[in-house]
């Protein structure tokens, strides 16, 4: 009996811990922008969902005051990030509004809970690896750079899953 369980239980302790982790983030998450890097995040994938030029003119010279934004030679406004995120969040919108956009970084962070127990075991037991997901899951920094709107969460799935399929 113990032989068959040993195969499915730690997938099993997977599935919860993962599910545990959706559910935190699902109760917790409060979709906004606290600061300028997140709203600049926004307004680009806003752009991108609504088709509209990425750079666009603004003559409001007070709006753009923080280091989010660049002016191009046309002097138009454009945030300074990556689309990657941005292209995410614009999905998101897409799909789900505003808090679809917002549920970017939980979902890339529950992504990479899956890639980083697959990764674990290539190196370690299935149970050795499911300690370690623990950890990871609920580990504070980890659950605050998930579910905050930055390309920290992204950024760590892709690398992950890279890492794993290499």
């Amino acid at each position: 009996m113990w032989s068959r369980l040993s195969g499915w239980l730690p997938a099993l302790c997977v599935g919860i811990i993962v599910c545990v982790y959706v559910w935190a983030q699902a109760r917790y998450l409060t979709p906004g922008c606290s600061e300028v890097d997140t709203a600049g995040y926004l307004a680009l994938a806003e752009r991108m969902e609504q088709g509209e030029p990425l750079a666009q003119p603004d003559d409001d010279i007070f709006i753009h005051q923080d280091h989010v934004w660049v002016e191009n030679q046309r002097g138009e406004t454009i945030p300074k990030y990556t689309p990657g995120l941005p292209a995410l969040m614009a999905l998101g919108l897409r799909l789900h509004g505003e808090s679809g956009a917002f549920a970017v970084s939980p979902v890339a962070g529950a992504l990479a809970l899956v890639g980083a127990y697959l990764l674990f075991h290539l190196w370690m037991s299935r149970w050795a690896a499911v300690l370690a997901l623990l950890a990871l899951a609920f580990n504070p920094m980890y659950r605050v750079y998930t579910d905050y709107p930055l390309a920290h969460a992204a950024d760590l799935c892709c690398i992950t899953w890279g890492m794993y399929f290499l």
